[in-house]
């Protein structure tokens, strides 16, 4: 584990040696921007064609949803639902809509989002998301994988210039105390914990597989949360023991394991450079990660089983990326 003190600042690449980074403020202007399609897409997330209206305004509603791409019962993309489509349909209804859990998606979906390819430059999907509000990352075989809203690219425009790193070597003790003080919410690639499960590494692997399941993210262990908000500093032994044991830990369950590609760095308390907070830098998931036999997927601040048509598609996915 990587110690940063409070005071250290990490060496900036082509400057000179001792160049040291600016603090947290002057970072405002320095943030880190994707620049391509596959870095910001997430795993898709579908309905059936056959699946009832009903189903998939719950599952809309339930996940916060706004649009959401419609397969075959092979994963094949058939179509789109939209909000927008619901409230078009509803303001034509005049009164008389039908009961929704007599009406298939297939009944009321659009056209399918545009596909486009991982290595797109953002600038060049931007047109897209203002015709529609997502865009998709099929396989060869025309099954959905991953999806990228307008909702995500907004979501990383403010991240961004929140100054979140994603790499975690790039943390300092300013950034801990930045999230406190504005109470920054947790997401899908951002997640607190107060303290190391002492009794239950289960916890641990679950949320690492979760989110190496889904984008990917940070873990914070030492942040206390109040509602999904970070508030407090709870500092915990950082160093080689509990690098290791947070490896130990998540490889243990995890098949297959993270292995060197979770990265972890310890940031010191000013006052005490073996206490701390634990910075997880959690790595997308190439291939599906089990934990104990099951697959699961972090959604916003919520996790849940994957489905199999979801891990086959996984697989898929990357394969025809390749």
């Amino acid at each position: 584990m990587r110690r940063v003190a409070s005071t250290e600042r990490l060496s900036c690449g082509g400057g000179a040696a001792g160049t040291k980074t600016p603090n947290v403020t002057e970072q405002r202007g320095l943030v880190e921007l994707a620049t391509t399609v596959g870095e910001l897409m997430c795993p898709a997330i579908s309905v059936r064609g056959d699946d009832s209206l009903r189903d998939a305004l719950a599952m809309m509603v339930t996940r916060d949803f706004s649009q959401m791409p419609v397969t075959d019962d092979r994963g094949r993309t058939i179509g789109s639902i939209e909000e927008s489509t619901l409230v078009r349909e509803f303001s034509k209804a005049d009164g008389s809509l039908p009961d929704p859990a007599d009406v298939s998606v297939a009944d009321w979906m659009g056209d399918p989002f545009e596909r486009v390819e991982p290595e797109m430059p953002l600038d060049a999907v931007s047109p897209l998301l203002l015709a529609r509000p997502a865009v998709t990352i099929d396989d060869d075989d025309g099954r959905v994988g991953s999806i990228l809203t307008r909702a995500d690219l907004t979501a990383h425009l403010l991240d961004s210039y929140s100054s979140i790193p994603r790499d975690p070597d790039r943390w300092e003790y300013d950034h801990l105390l930045s999230l406190c003080r504005e109470r920054r919410p947790e997401t899908t690639t951002l997640e607190f914990k107060q303290q190391l499960p002492a009794s239950s590494k289960h916890k641990l692997a679950l949320a690492v597989a979760a989110m190496a399941n889904a984008c990917g993210g940070i873990l914070l262990i030492g942040i206390r949360s109040e509602g999904d908000r970070a508030v407090e500093i709870r500092p915990i032994e950082i160093g080689d023991a509990t690098d290791n044991a947070i490896r130990q830990a998540v490889d243990a369950r995890l098949d297959p394991p993270l292995g060197n590609q979770l990265r972890i760095a310890g940031i010191a308390l000013p006052e005490d450079d073996s206490r701390g907070v634990a910075v997880l830098g959690i790595p997308m998931a190439e291939t599906p990660h089990a934990m104990d036999g099951t697959f699961w997927l972090r959604t916003g601040t919520c996790r849940r089983h994957m489905r199999e048509v979801e891990v086959r598609d996984r697989y898929l996915r990357f394969r025809s990326c390749r």
